[in-house]
């Protein structure tokens, strides 16, 4: 079988394998070519997007309609004339080649074989193809000569052949095949991306797994969606173990690498193909970007930087003046790695005269520098010699280290500082790594721990924090040294010890400080049920947080969590949601850290909602990346969780390597979410084992006094009794209510209190009204109360219309809402003798109709037993009646 590498040498079709994201414009074009007298097409689309593949699979759907004959330009053929039409049958060579009216006549003369049917046509490609319309598939458009896209143009005029045409840029297309749009001859179809979705399922066929949203959510920010790019950027991250499988689940580990050999191969690739000019401006722009457009196009022209743009080779920000930098922004390492160092060196000297008109001397300074004044780069970072971003600046003194420039200690510290602030955090490395930094002592210290503690490495973080607070001199930097206290605390907390710096009072206490005891705070609250007072505070905290200039970004995301744990509590997971994926796009760099955190918050959420199985799904891949990094703690209490859904779901192997995993974690997190935890495992347990000693550590928890003093906790345990239909409580469910603020406590009162004063009426309003506010596991119980009170009262009409919602509830929530108790965690259940017969005859099998006829009653009375013996029972349908004792679930 011949390569699609051997095939596209020879310039002709190939076999093309599923187009992933394509089939909306694949089926587009068939139907243009299938449609009797189809324009000239022009796709359009970045480098990479996939527009060879776009006229790979056409040819392929199409050779039995057309003679497709291939014509691939190449930047090298651009200017010779005719040169592309050289592959073209029976083009003249030689000095004939030059004259228009040779190759016209060449197509005509092919083109009248063809539709003459002459049995002795030759054909490009095989036989069997002779007497088709010629189809011209024309690639890299944009490199096409001005000769051929004229000669082109003429054959199509005249009905010679049929043309589909791929390029970049539509200013960069040849005159003649824009004419063809403009003249209303031709169709523009323009090649996006990938979406999110279509990422995922690119990462599914080639990985051959269900992907997780953290993973596909990564993968689309670092390619732009370009399909070329991520199928590098793919291969790059599995060799280099950034990209990992652990328990038959993918997971994004550490950052994905930017000089991988994928990714450095294709930087090669663009930077051979473009011209000189064009290939020094991207070298420039990766090693000073983002950089001031102006002083790109005052080095490299105003034309480079504007075809750049339009190639989407470098994009421009929002910063005042223009910044550009690299598109997108993966590819920038890749790019710089090209470069060589005295190649560096050269064009950080342009820079330098473009942005301060001082020249470099030889050991790097600028002779600004030379006559005292600072240096060249460290104005760039004070903002005395650039308006340009923070990452601008930021970027010009890393530049600066490279090349070999000088630094203050005073200049590191302040670059690492902003370096850190930024997430640059291998920059802020390399600035605390150089010689000349020694002499900081503590100070370095203190910036190195967050720079570790950043990375997730809060153990080593620990150590540099402490050793560096110990060795601070009073009053020699008190703002810093307060940013290493609440740093310091933050890194034991996260470590299960309890914070032991003092926390100062008075109008001297610092940000982070405040920010860190009301994140402490704030958990206290939300254990006991202030809610909204914890919502209140944690906005507070986040307003502080943003504030804070020189620590890691810890303290924001810490209150991003927090607020989106009370979000879930209050039951508003529109809310909870919107600030989840909200905080994946802001922080697209924070997921590394906190990826495994937001992905367990969102399956916190489902779980609440008694969506079982899609909680399940999430919790999974949250569990696994929480191995890695877990800087809140909260992988004992995600295991909790997945463990409870893996038993709803009867998933007993993966549930009990998910209780082995439990067991054997260390209990480091806080009270609340240890006390959830075990609650969480009780209830897991009860569904898995079905003994009852789950429901009765449940019920020994509900009266500890670690649970008792804190009311949402009480609350949720108490809801855990219900959904195994644990009703004894309900009174105390309903005072617990009361005293924890937010909706979904409200309407968790509403139901105990409807459930005691047993008006299936009420229950049934009660339930819409559950439903419109999307608490369906609250309608679900509402509407299985309702349905047992009318079957018991002899409201079969009643009793079927609650039995129907229920299963519409269950239907939304999924097949992982298990509904029913089990018969050994209550009394034994006691049927009528009738009941008993019905029962029996329906777990052997037999219809409503059978029964009826074999016990000679009515089927509406079969029907009524049988929805009496459900309700007795805890099952759902004869499916889970036991046909050897008729009283019994199976």
């Amino acid at each position: 079988m011949i390569s699609l590498a051997a095939v596209r040498a020879l310039g002709g079709p190939s076999s093309v394998e599923p187009m992933v994201g394509r089939h909306a414009v694949r089926a587009h074009l068939l139907s243009q070519f299938r449609g009797g007298h189809p324009p000239p097409q022009i796709l359009l689309g970045v480098r990479g997007v996939g527009k060879t593949t776009l006229l790979e699979g056409l040819a392929e759907d199409l050779k039995a309609e057309y003679q497709t004959i291939w014509l691939r330009a190449s930047p090298a053929l651009a200017d010779v004339p005719f040169g592309v039409m050289a592959q073209f049958p029976g083009t003249p060579s030689g000095a004939f080649a030059a004259a228009p009216a040779a190759v016209l006549k060449a197509i005509w003369q092919h083109s009248r074989r063809s539709l003459a049917q002459d049995p002795g046509a030759v054909a490009f490609g095989t036989a069997d193809n002779a007497t088709l319309p010629i189809l011209l598939v024309l690639d890299n458009a944009d490199s096409v000569d001005e000769s051929s896209a004229a000669v082109l143009s003429e054959a199509l005029a005249a009905g010679w052949v049929k043309l589909i045409a791929a390029g970049q840029t539509w200013a960069n297309l040849p005159r003649a095949l824009r004419d063809l749009w403009r003249t209303g001859m031709g169709q523009r179809v323009d090649v996006q991306g990938f979406g999110l979705t279509e990422v995922g399922e690119y990462l599914g066929l080639e990985l051959e797994s269900t992907i997780p949203a953290a993973v596909t959510s990564a993968f689309h920010a670092a390619s732009g969606g370009n399909p070329l790019l991520l199928s590098r950027l793919l291969r790059d991250a599995r060799a280099d173990g950034a990209l990992t499988q652990k328990h038959d689940l993918w997971l994004v580990v550490r950052r994905l690498p930017e000089r991988g050999p994928g990714l450095l191969s294709l930087a090669g690739q663009i930077l051979a193909e473009l011209p000189v000019a064009d290939r020094e401006a991207m070298q420039l722009i990766s090693l000073a970007g983002p950089v001031a457009r102006a002083a790109i196009e005052e080095i490299c022209g105003a034309a480079t930087v504007e075809s750049l743009l339009q190639r989407v080779l470098i994009k421009q920000t929002g910063a005042v003046p223009a910044e550009v930098s690299i598109a997108p922004d993966i590819m920038t390492g890749s790019i710089r790695a090209q470069v060589l160092p005295a190649k560096s060196r050269y064009l950080r000297h342009k820079m330098v005269l473009a942005t301060t008109g001082q020249a470099m001397m030889a050991n790097g300074y600028s002779e600004l520098r030379a006559r005292g004044g600072s240096s060249t780069t460290a104005g760039m970072l004070a903002g005395s010699h650039s308006s340009g971003s923070e990452v601008s600046r930021c970027r010009s003194v890393e530049w600066g280290l490279e090349t070999g420039e000088q630094f203050s200690v005073a200049q590191l510290l302040d670059g690492a500082s902003l370096a850190i602030r930024l997430d640059r955090l291998d920059g802020a490395r390399a600035m605390l790594g150089a010689p000349v930094i020694e002499a900081a002592g503590p100070r370095a210290q203190a910036l190195l721990g967050r720079v570790e503690f950043s990375l997730g490495n809060v153990v080593r973080a620990a150590e540099l924090l402490e050793t560096s607070r110990a060795n601070l001199v009073d009053g020699d930097d008190t703002a810093l040294g307060a940013a290493v206290d609440a740093l310091l605390a933050a890194a034991l907390r996260s470590q299960g010890i309890a914070p032991n710096v003092p926390l100062p009072s008075g109008t001297s206490v610092s940000t982070s400080l405040r920010v860190l005891e009301s994140s402490l705070r704030c958990m206290e609250q939300i254990n006991t049920g202030a809610l909204e007072v914890a919502l209140t505070t944690m906005e507070r905290a986040a307003i502080a947080a943003k504030s804070l200039d020189c620590t890691v970004y810890y303290f924001q995301d810490m209150t991003t969590m927090a607020a989106n744990f009370v979000h879930i509590g209050l039951g508003e997971w529109t809310t909870a949601e919107a600030e989840l994926l909200a905080f994946e796009r802001r922080h697209p760099e924070s997921l590394q850290l906190f990826g495994g955190t937001v992905t367990a918050l969102r399956g916190y959420s489902r779980l609440r909602q008694g969506r079982i199985d899609t909680g399940y799904q999430v919790l999974l891949p949250a569990v696994e990346s929480l191995r890695i990094h877990d800087p809140l703690q909260v992988l004992r209490f995600s295991t909790a969780l997945a463990f409870y859904a893996a038993a709803r779901r009867a998933d007993e192997v993966q549930a009990r390597r998910l209780l082995a995993e439990y067991h054997a974690a260390v209990p480091v997190d806080g009270v609340g979410w240890r006390l959830r935890s075990a609650a969480y495992i009780a209830a897991g347990e009860e569904y898995l084992n079905r003994d009852g000693r789950g429901l009765a550590h449940l019920r020994t928890m509900s009266t500890a006094p670690d649970v008792t003093a804190r009311d949402a906790v009480l609350l949720e345990l108490l809801g855990l009794r219900v959904a195994l239909r644990d009703y004894t409580e309900m009174g105390l469910l309903s005072r617990v209510a009361a005293n924890v603020q937010g909706r979904r406590a409200l309407a968790a009162g509403q139901l105990s209190t409807a459930f005691l004063a047993a008006d299936p009426h009420v229950l049934m309003e009660l339930g819409h009204g559950f439903v419109l506010q999307d608490f369906v596991n609250l309608a679900h119980e509402a509407y299985r109360r309702a349905e047992s009170i009318f079957a018991s009262t002899h409201q079969a009409r009643l009793s079927r219309q609650a039995s129907q919602l229920r299963e519409r509830c269950e239907q939304d929530l999924g097949s992982g809402y298990q509904d029913g108790h089990f018969v050994k965690t209550i009394p034994t259940v006691q049927l009528t003798r009738r009941e008993r017969d019905v029962a029996a005859l329906a777990a052997r099998g037999f219809s409503d109709k059978e029964i009826a006829q074999h016990l000679m009653v009515s089927v509406r009375t079969v029907e009524g037993h049988l929805y009496r013996t459900y309700i007795k029972l805890g099952v759902r349908s004869r499916d889970e009646l036991n046909p050897g004792s008729p009283g019994e679930t199976k």
